[in-house]
Order: C-alpha cells, then sequence, then structure tokens
C-alpha cells in the first residue's frame, strides 16, 4: 500500500518550522472571520480567511497550512464536511470546530472525524488561542518561540 505524502512532511523537511504557524478561519459571518483574523495576528500566527467551504477547501490545496478554525453552519457545505475534505488532504491538520451553541452529539462526531478541539460561541478569544496553541504544540507545527505555556486557563476542554 502505497501512503500518501502530505504537504506537511514536505514543510518540515524545507525546515519550515522556524516560520509562524499558518492558520485558516472559515466561517460564513464576515465579521467573525476578521475578528478572528485579528486577535490571531496579533500573536504572530499567519491568518488565511475563508467565507464558504468551497473557499476554504480552495485555499488548503494551494497552500500549506497548520490549523483551521471551522464554523459548523455554512450555506454550502457543513463544518463538518470541511474538516473531513481538509483532513483527507493534511491528516496531520489542527482543526478546531467553533459551533453557535454546544451540542454533544455535534461535538463527539468532530471528534470522530479527528478534530482537535470543539468550542461554542461566544468564547474567550484566550481559550481559542490556548487551544490553538496546544494543538500545534501536539502536532509539532509550533516553532519553538510560540511554545511559552499560555496565561489563559483552559478548562472547557478534555486536551
Amino acid at each position: 500500500m502505497k501512503m500518501r505524502k502530505s504537504k506537511r512532511d514536505d514543510r518540515v523537511r524545507r525546515g519550515a518550522q522556524s516560520e509562524n504557524p499558518k492558520v485558516l478561519v472559515v466561517d460564513d459571518d464576515l465579521e467573525v472571520t476578521h475578528l478572528l483574523a485579528a486577535a490571531l495576528k496579533e500573536c504572530g500566527y499567519v491568518v488565511l480567511q475563508a467565507n464558504s467551504a468551497a473557499e476554504a477547501i480552495r485555499i488548503a490545496r494551494e497552500e500549506t497550512i497548520d490549523a483551521a478554525l471551522i464554523d459548523v453552519p455554512m450555506s454550502d457545505l457543513d463544518g463538518f464536511g470541511v474538516l473531513r475534505r481538509l483532513k483527507e488532504n493534511d491528516e496531520h491538520l489542527v482543526v478546531v470546530i467553533m459551533a453557535d451553541y454546544g451540542d454533544l452529539e455535534e461535538a463527539r462526531q468532530a471528534m470522530r472525524l479527528d478534530a482537535y478541539d470543539y468550542i461554542t460561541k461566544p468564547f474567550d478569544i484566550r481559550v481559542l488561542r490556548t487551544v490553538l496553541r496546544a494543538g500545534l504544540k501536539e502536532s509539532s507545527r509550533m516553532p519553538t518561540p510560540h511554545k511559552r505555556a499560555s496565561s489563559a486557563a483552559l478548562t472547557t476542554s478534555g486536551r
């Protein structure tokens, strides 16, 4: 059986671990994507934005991304469909699912599809940054300067 090489493998070989992590924010609400992008850029992340599932999938094919924040309800394909497609492209991608309300079955589905975490809106941006940092560190995609411990306590995640 031939194993498909991921973009992550190429990136690691090229020494990209010294670059700031690249995060794709996917939400059909323009205001949400802009707010999240601004907050993550302040933390030193390179942020790409998509306002539809199709746009997110296109960006993930064209760019090497380290993590994705994906909203569940979208008009063209739900966040779980986007998660499946992005994981097909890169099985090691750190994905955080964002939902408008907490739904236990939805959270279980996210974990079954290999999301790193599931968070509900509204959320404290410090919690999101902590979750993202932990996921990137766990996947070895976090460059050394960002590996410092977070000041925000994470109480809503099981990871």
